[in-house]
């Protein structure tokens, strides 16, 4: 509720008071309830039936000219209903007409807040799910390496998990490894397997770096830099001839943190 704005109606503040409330727009029509204020809204509304955001603002100016300090008169109330031709109302008919304004600004302001809130917690239950999911395909991705005595990464199981790392989740997969394994690295783990294959080895390795990359793209991250560190992970990752176990595996996790 903004409060840096507050116009006082009628003698000593007898006939309520104006506030930002007051011109938040979004009152309809059909809340007006007396023929005398509901000649005041016709005379500020476009023809839609809504009092939008830019009308109450444009009236918030009337009224504000109208007044000479931050109290509006009875006689400066007349005075505002005569420059803008609204004809049957009195300045107690645009004393209660600002009133209710203020009133109907108060509830939707109450409306947006609690959507707000709801969008939220929405948010913050979708994400907490996110990095329960990450967190388990990381848990799961160790156990499919470390616990499978010979071959791990050429096993089913092992490619079910690798799978599971999108496009959509490798980065936070990437970050819940690192929490859970700070000991050794996603890259380490997949380079030590050495009972596996090398092809199954860089399959992981070029799987992972791929969902990462195109993960980067789109958040926006331009082609050039994505593709550059891609390509610099696969000249890292086949330099050698020998086994991809016994290549030092730093530069592949330099190009993987700068897309992480």
């Amino acid at each position: 509720m903004t409060t840096d704005f507050n116009l006082y109606l009628g003698k000593k503040a007898s006939e309520g008071k104006v506030t930002q409330d007051t011109f938040s727009g979004g009152i309809k029509k059909e809340q007006i309830k007396s023929k005398e204020m509901l000649s005041i809204f016709n005379a500020i509304d476009d023809g839609d039936g809504i009092l939008d955001k830019k009308e109450a603002e444009k009236l918030k100016g009337l009224i504000v000219a109208s007044a000479k300090d931050d109290n509006l008169s009875e006689a400066e109330a007349l005075e505002f209903l005569n420059k803008n031709n609204i004809k049957n109302a009195t300045a107690k008919d645009l004393f209660n007409f600002l009133n209710t304004l203020t009133e109907a600004g108060k509830k939707i302001y109450a409306s947006n807040e609690k959507t707000a809130d709801t969008n939220n917690k929405a948010e913050l239950d979708a994400n907490k799910a996110k990095q329960q999911e990450a967190a388990s395909i990381a848990s799961d991705f160790y156990g499919a390496c470390a616990q499978m005595k010979f071959r791990a990464l050429d096993g089913e199981y092992f490619k079910s998990v690798l799978h599971r790392i999108t496009d959509e989740n490798a980065s936070r997969v990437i970050s819940q490894y690192n929490a859970q394994h700070p000991e050794e690295t996603i890259v380490e783990l997949i380079c030590n397997e050495k009972t596996s294959s090398s092809d199954a080895r860089k399959e992981a390795l070029t799987h992972i770096i791929n969902k990462l990359a195109d993960e980067a793209r789109s958040k926006g991250v331009p082609e050039a830099d994505v593709q550059k560190l891609q390509d610099e992970f696969m000249v890292s990752m086949n330099k050698k001839k020998k086994k991809i176990g016994i290549i030092d595996p730093k530069k592949m996790e330099a190009c993987l943190k700068s897309l992480h």
